[in-house]
């Protein structure tokens, strides 16, 4: 992975990002993002008595101001800290210099700047619970097929299929605002040494500064903030990706169920209208996994600073903070413009003629013929229906054993899929009072 900001990743990178989020994950972002936390650190250990004011202020002057081509930094350093307070302290005067970058470690100010830019990228994501909401509301009763290992298995309505999504997103959305996004600040073993008894009012008044958590310690090596933060993006990315995947099934010809709005033409065939927007969240939730993978992989760190697994966080960090805007953005226009159609829906309900009832059927059997007796009768009539090409209906109506127990009224009843939704209205009740619950969370 490239930055965002490269232009090498202009052409392909820009399909799995959006331009806000990206902006606050790019070179210049990262850059501002260590130069507001070397500002911080100055203005909080001032604070503490340990930095001359005079000083914090020449230093915190110099990091509001100073413009920095990411290109010019010295990448042989192995780190963009290291050249960062070389610039900075060049533009210092000699008086300040010293109290520059004071008590802290190279790590210390890039993990809090990435933390920075994580919490300036995520923007809520209430618009996509939003969306995926008002889709419930708008199709509570709108029949449709139920599929279980793609097959046509009874009847749903679209609702509780939204409302389903609805679940994942509000689920996906708590984790997300859970993860915690700590400073970090350790100094050189993690002592704190440099710092003396001040370091941990230091590290509070970081913290406060830059809108971040404290934690307990430093965690140079101990990742399970950076761990639980690509849990937690992972699991927003594959939320979006379920509504993508299965608006992509139903908006396939055959099944027609659904249309994306929006664009969606190809290059070769002019009457196609191609589910962009689910196809480009899909192909963010497919990569997520490596990048989690790498994250995991890259937690193991030796001792008290690690040798390469802290270098292999920063680019898969960053991926797949821009993968989670992409998502939740396209997601959000994805389910807005999203068309519905019921007579598809209900079209498609009708194709097995029948066949999709018989679970109902079978209930309605079951008192009197007992469960497996029952399953195997209307099994045995659903077959002779299809090979025959008649109805499920008529063979029911035909069967001397059926025509003993149920009357055509009842089969007529036991046959209507609006009769046949269970607690449907129930759990689609559940998820829109979770997701009104979460937006006062």
């Amino acid at each position: 992975m490239r930055p965002s900001s490269s232009p090498s990743d202009a052409l392909l990178g820009a399909f799995f990002g959006v331009r806000r989020v990206d902006a606050e994950v790019s070179d210049q972002a990262l850059l501002r993002a260590m130069l507001d936390c070397e500002q911080a650190l100055a203005e909080a250990g001032a604070d503490a008595g340990l930095v001359p004011p005079d000083a914090a202020s020449a230093i915190a002057d110099v990091c509001r101001t100073l413009e920095v081509d990411p290109s010019r930094l010295d990448q042989e350093a192995g780190n963009p800290v290291v050249p960062l307070v070389r610039v900075l302290g060049e533009r210092l005067p000699a008086e300040a210099r010293p109290w520059l970058h004071h008590g802290a470690t190279s790590q210390d100010v890039l993990d809090t700047a990435m933390m920075l830019c994580v919490r300036r990228a995520l923007a809520d994501p209430d618009d996509v619970m939003a969306a995926c909401a008002e889709q419930v509301r708008a199709h509570r009763h709108t029949l449709m097929p139920a599929r279980t290992l793609g097959q046509q298995a009874g009847p749903t309505t679209f609702g509780l299929k939204a409302a389903g999504w609805l679940t994942g997103l509000v689920q996906a959305r708590t984790r997300l605002s859970s993860a915690d996004l700590p400073v970090q600040l350790g100094g050189a073993t993690g002592t704190l040494a440099a710092l003396g008894d001040a370091g941990p009012a230091v590290a509070e008044g970081v913290a406060r500064r830059l809108g971040l958590t404290v934690p307990t310690g430093p965690w140079h090596t101990n990742r399970q903030p950076v761990l639980t933060l690509a849990s937690a993006l992972a699991g927003m990315v594959v939320a979006c990706g379920k509504v993508s995947l299965d608006v992509t099934l139903l908006a396939q010809t055959e099944v027609g169920e659904v249309t994306e709005g929006g664009p969606g033409g190809s290059s070769a065939l002019p009457h196609k209208q191609n589910p962009v927007r689910s196809v480009l969240v899909t192909a963010a939730a497919r990569r997520v996994p490596g990048l989690v993978a790498t994250l995991y992989a890259a937690g193991l760190h030796e001792h008290e600073r690690a040798t390469g697994s802290w270098h292999a966080e920063w680019e898969p960090l960053r991926e797949l903070v821009r993968l989670t805007g992409s998502a939740t953005a396209r997601t959000t226009e994805l389910l807005r413009d999203l068309r519905v159609h019921p007579d598809r829906m209900r079209a498609n309900l009708d194709l097995t003629g029948g066949l999709v009832m018989s679970e109902s059927v079978a209930g309605r059997l079951a008192p009197s013929l007992g469960r497996a007796v029952a399953h195997e009768l209307v099994a045995r009539l659903g077959r002779a229906a299809t090979d025959s090409g008649t109805t499920l209906r008529e063979q029911l109506v035909a069967d001397p054993e059926v025509k003993r127990l149920l009357t055509e009224d009842d089969l007529d009843a036991a046959l209507d899929p609006a009769g046949w939704l269970g607690s449907a209205d129930t759990l689609i009740d559940s998820a829109l009072a979770m997701f009104e619950r979460s937006l006062h969370d």
